[in-house]
């Protein structure tokens, strides 16, 4: 079995420049769909 990881998410917001959130309940829900087994997440604004 491969292993899919994306390695670059945003967590929590809004963020700054275009005011989207995202909840680690959406960030599942989109892997998921997509098949991804792992995410690397990062805040909006540190």
């Amino acid at each position: 079995m491969t292993v899919v990881i994306d390695a670059h998410n945003h967590l929590g917001g809004p963020d700054k420049g275009d005011g989207m959130t995202q909840t680690v309940d959406d960030i599942i829900s989109r892997m998921d769909a997509a098949g991804i087994h792992k995410a690397v997440v990062f805040p909006f604004n540190d």
